[in-house]
């Protein structure tokens, strides 16, 4: 009977133990009041600054909204983005050829909105040639809308462009002036040349043959402005700390970031060059730590108007990064500054009557709130645009942060007593029943 008292009173231990508890202010370290106009059961949208989203763990697991009564606000967190865009086929009007280049005339097809891209379709190798592009309204008189360059290198390098942005325009006539780019015959005896042969890139200063160029199709893109297909926030890492490894690579040190970073753009002072540049990540700011998360090549050539300095990645988020720019036996790049951009982060929520709102970030070891705000409140870009927009306040420590790890670890290791000794005690019970059941048989 005593026995069976005891495992009761455990029992009822192990029941009373938490095994998860709701956060409060206190397990918070950071605080900052909501600014702006709250209409009452209207969501509102909070774009998440970098001081937020770099001191709060991934997916948002440390970060929780208070009204002034101290009671929890769901919220839900998407990323910024626009209304989907497409493309569509330009009729071709005419085509002819002048010294002035190839002259392709196009025209809009008329159930399709303002466009602000154009993409060459050509399975064309080994070519570079000068963009011009023009608009009219009725063919007769033209207004210069942007000039680029398409350009293929492939046989030497990877590197191919057949698209370019410009101004959006709904205009329903295109010129386009298409004419090879011959670079300036050089001396083998100037220096400029030489230095670019040391750099491999003989084949941008002499040119290469001329060659059939065909296109299969003139594409324009309809749909969201350029540029605002994904918002982006971005910090800059200026001078940043850079080393030479033994194998002659460059080592770029940005420190603790902490961002989901997508994308990050190098300012380098060289006139040319084409890198392959990698991006590592690491928990702790120490060489053994880090490991490789992507790649891609960076690139300005000679005698191209257009340059890639951007390298793009999937959205990695982690408490250290640095870069390895990949030199083989050239001169390291003279780097200037690293941007690191990452997409924007929106918090919504939906203010009650007559309540202010106060964010708290920063914790340790806490689970992600799973709210029904998420299902409640879908995603589409055009539904979310139309939510006004508030804006954080200064960010300070908060005075009365008390983490309760310590207390999470008595009531852990409590728990771990009281199972133990549950175990041990039913184990005990079913030998003494099975005892009394022999001896009952018996």
């Amino acid at each position: 009977m005593k026995g069976r008292h005891l495992l009761l009173l455990l029992s009822l231990v192990l029941l009373a133990t938490p095994l998860g508890q709701a956060a409060v202010p206190t397990d918070l370290r950071f605080l900052a009041p909501i600014v702006g106009v709250l209409t009452p059961d209207v969501p509102v949208r909070l774009p998440l600054p970098r001081q937020v989203i770099a001191a709060t763990a991934p997916g948002f697991a440390d970060l929780r909204l208070f009204d002034d009564q101290g009671l929890e606000t769901p919220y839900v967190v998407y990323a910024q983005s626009a209304p989907p865009s497409y493309t569509f086929a330009f009729e071709v009007l005419s085509y002819s050829q002048s010294e002035e280049g190839d002259t392709i005339v196009l025209q809009r097809p008329p159930d399709t909105g303002p466009f602000w891209e154009l993409t060459v379709q050509t399975t064309a190798r080994d070519f570079h040639k000068a963009a011009r592009l023009q608009a009219s309204p009725d063919r007769a008189t033209w207004v210069e809308v942007t000039t680029d360059a398409l350009f293929d290198f492939s046989s030497h390098i990877d590197v191919r462009k057949t698209t370019f942005a410009f101004a959006e325009t709904d205009a329903p006539y295109l010129r386009l002036v298409l004419k090879d780019v011959v670079p300036p015959q050089t001396d083998a005896t100037d220096a400029t040349a030489m230095q670019l042969r040391y750099e491999g890139l003989a084949f941008a200063v002499h040119g290469v043959p001329a060659k059939p160029f065909r296109i299969d199709r003139i594409s324009g893109r309809v749909g969201n402005p350029h540029g605002t297909d994904q918002v982006y926030d971005a910090t800059a890492f200026a001078q940043p700390d850079t080393r030479t490894d033994t194998q002659g690579n460059t080592l770029v040190r940005l420190g603790r970031v902490n961002l989901p970073v997508a994308q990050l753009t190098l300012a380098v002072d060289n006139p040319y060059y084409y890198r392959r540049v990698e991006l590592w990540a690491a928990d702790t700011d120490q060489d053994d730590a880090y490991h490789q998360v992507a790649s891609g090549v960076v690139y300005k050539l000679p005698g191209v108007a257009s340059a890639d300095t951007t390298l793009r990645v999937q959205p990695t988020q982690a408490p250290y990064l640095r870069l390895k720019i990949l030199n083989g036996d050239n001169p390291p790049l003279r780097l200037q500054q690293v941007e690191a951009a990452w997409v924007r982060q929106n918090l919504y929520f939906i203010p009650a009557v007559g309540r202010r709102y106060t964010l708290y970030f920063g914790g340790e070891q806490m689970r992600t709130p799973e709210y029904e705000l998420r299902r409640l409140l879908p995603a589409p870009p055009t539904l979310l645009e139309q939510y006004a927009s508030v804006s954080l306040g200064d960010i300070q420590p908060h005075a009365r942060y008390h983490p309760r790890s310590a207390q999470g670890k008595v009531e852990h290791t409590l728990l771990t007593v009281v199972v133990l000794v549950l175990v041990c005690g039913l184990a005990l019970w079913a030998y003494r029943l099975l005892k009394a059941a022999r001896r009952a048989g018996t």
